[in-house]
C-alpha cells in the first residue's frame, strides 16, 4: 500500500489513504478498506489525517476538511484563493477547537461549528503552515514555509502574552483582535 498520508491512533491502528483511493486501516494484523468518506466527493487529494482526543479521524484535502464516520457527514471548504482550501496540517488546541493549517490560506479555526482565518499580511509562504505546536500557554509555534511564526489564538489569557518572537523577522505572526485593531495578523469569518 503506498501512501504519503498516515496517521496512528491510541487504539494500535494505523490509518492511512490507499493508492486506488481511500481510506484504509490497519489493526489486528491486516488492512481493512473503509472507502471515502461520506460527503468528501469533490475535495481533491488527501493531504494529512489526525485523530482528535475524541477520537474522531479528520482528513485534510486540497479544498477542505472533513471528519470520517460522522452522521450526518461533517465536511468543510472554504475558497478565499487559490490555495486556501489546501489543508497541510491539523492541530486541536487546549481548549478543543480545531485548526487546519493551509497551503497559502493561513489558519483556519474551527469554533462551535463555524470556520475563521487567520492569516498574515507578511506574505503568501508565511501562510504556508506545515505544522502547529501549541506550548504550555496556549501560544501556537507554526512552521512555514518562510520560517517560524508565533501566533496567540483568541483565548490565550492577556496575562501570559510575552513580546513576539521568531526566528525570522519577515515571519512574524502577531494576534491581532478580530475589529482590525494592531497587529500583522488578522481574522477573516
Amino acid at each position: 500500500v503506498y501512501s504519503t498520508v498516515i496517521c496512528a491512533d491510541p487504539q494500535d491502528h494505523l490509518w492511512s489513504w490507499g493508492s486506488a483511493g481511500g481510506l484504509i486501516a490497519f489493526g489486528g494484523g491486516s488492512w481493512r478498506r473503509l472507502g471515502f468518506p461520506a460527503g468528501a466527493g469533490g475535495l481533491g487529494s488527501p493531504r494529512v489525517l489526525y485523530e482528535d482526543r475524541q477520537a474522531r479521524l479528520w482528513i485534510g484535502f486540497e479544498h477542505g476538511a472533513t471528519c470520517f464516520g460522522q452522521e450526518p457527514p461533517l465536511v468543510y471548504t472554504w475558497t478565499n484563493g487559490p490555495f486556501d482550501g489546501d489543508v497541510r496540517v491539523i492541530h486541536q488546541d487546549q481548549r478543543g477547537d480545531l485548526w487546519f493549517g493551509t497551503y497559502g490560506g493561513g489558519l483556519k479555526r474551527l469554533h462551535l461549528g463555524r470556520i475563521t482565518t487567520f492569516a498574515t499580511t507578511n506574505g503568501s509562504y508565511n501562510n504556508r503552515a506545515w505544522w502547529i505546536h501549541e506550548d504550555a500557554d496556549g501560544v501556537f509555534w507554526v512552521g512555514s514555509q518562510n520560517g517560524l511564526n508565533r501566533f496567540e489564538p483568541p483565548g490565550v489569557e492577556q496575562s501570559r502574552k510575552q513580546k513576539a518572537e521568531s526566528g525570522n523577522e519577515r515571519s512574524l505572526l502577531t494576534s491581532a483582535p478580530t475589529n482590525g485593531g494592531a497587529g500583522r495578523f488578522r481574522s477573516e469569518e
